[in-house]
């Protein structure tokens, strides 16, 4: 079933009328306008959670754009990304495309990030530090510490 705001069809949800949604409600449609609409679902423990998407046609079928789910994302911030959805999708560039792309972006420098770490940490080892390594990988530990105790004092 989809539901709409008490002031109507084509006006948009308030927060206030958010957390007025009972549990019952679970799986219908909430329709916010301007192609954003969101799914009622409802945790274990009961609480309410609005998953928002916006749709737009992409090569002539309907796409969905997640949006954010309510509480954890404001109303607001919802609405600004399917705004800004809509400007990319204008402008010819599918916003999930995008979202994916800024993603692996995101990950690439993460990894450039850690790898220049475990680079700064080998230059930065002394040679005690690798003779342990390879003792370790030789001897039992306690006789490890027996014969590393006076090399690296």
């Amino acid at each position: 079933m989809t539901r709409y705001p008490k002031k109507g069809k084509g006006h948009g949800w308030t927060a206030v009328e958010l957390k007025g949604i009972a549990a019952d409600w679970r799986g219908d449609t909430l329709s916010d306008g301007e192609g954003l609409s969101g799914e009622v679902r409802v945790g274990a423990s009961g609480d309410v959670a609005i998953r928002w998407k916006y749709a737009f046609r992409w090569e002539g079928k309907v796409v969905w754009y997640q949006a954010g789910t309510w509480p954890t994302v404001s109303l607001q911030q919802v609405r600004e990304r399917r705004d800004a959805a809509r400007l990319q999708v204008r402008d010819g560039v599918n916003p999930n495309t995008k979202k994916l792309s800024d993603r692996i972006e995101v990950n690439r420098q993460s990894e450039a990030i850690i790898a220049a770490d475990a680079e700064k940490r080998v230059a930065d080892r002394t040679v005690c530090d690798m003779f342990d390594v390879w003792i370790r990988a030789k001897r039992s530990p306690q006789r490890l510490q027996r014969e590393m105790q006076p090399l690296c004092d």
